[in-house]
Order: structure tokens, then sequence, then C-alpha cells
């Protein structure tokens, strides 16, 4: 199985909407998935988009933590991140 493989095999689309959840078993304090070295969603994200510049970070437009659907997610500022989680 490639990594590729892997990480989608650790993935189910959620019933009630269109996130793809991430149900790995590792997970930080903070509910977000890991897989391999790195946060599940960051992964997913670079896997349909590229590189994460080093001075944005990923956003979940959907609000849920263990999302992983590249569709939900966008870069935003270090700032706009922390204004979209109030």
């Amino acid at each position: 199985m490639t990594t590729v493989e892997k990480f989608w095999s650790q993935v189910t689309p959620d019933a009630g909407s269109d996130c793809l959840l991430w149900v790995g078993r590792s997970r930080t304090r903070n509910g977000y998935g890991c897989f391999l070295d790195t946060m599940a969603h960051r992964f997913s994200w670079e896997l349909v988009n590229g590189t994460i510049p080093e001075d944005l970070q990923i956003d979940h437009l959907c609000r849920v933590r263990l999302c992983v659907n590249p569709t939900h997610l966008r870069l935003v500022t270090g700032r706009e991140n922390t204004l979209c989680g109030f």
C-alpha cells in the first residue's frame, strides 16, 4: 500500500455533511488528526495543492478539526486563522 493509499484508508465520509473525517488512531491533544509526522489536514492539502508556504496556515472552512476534505481547507495567515476561530 502506498503512503497516499494508507492515508485515504484512514478517512471516511461523514454521513451528515460532505466532510471527509480522519478516523486514524493518531490525534493531537487539540483534536486534529495526525498522519506520519504531520497533521492529517495539512497532508491532505499538500496532496492536492502542494506545499504550504511557511507564513500561512490551513483553516477549516467547515470548522471540523477532523475533516481532511481539501475543498474544506484554505490558506490563511496566523492572524486570520485566530480570528476565524472565534
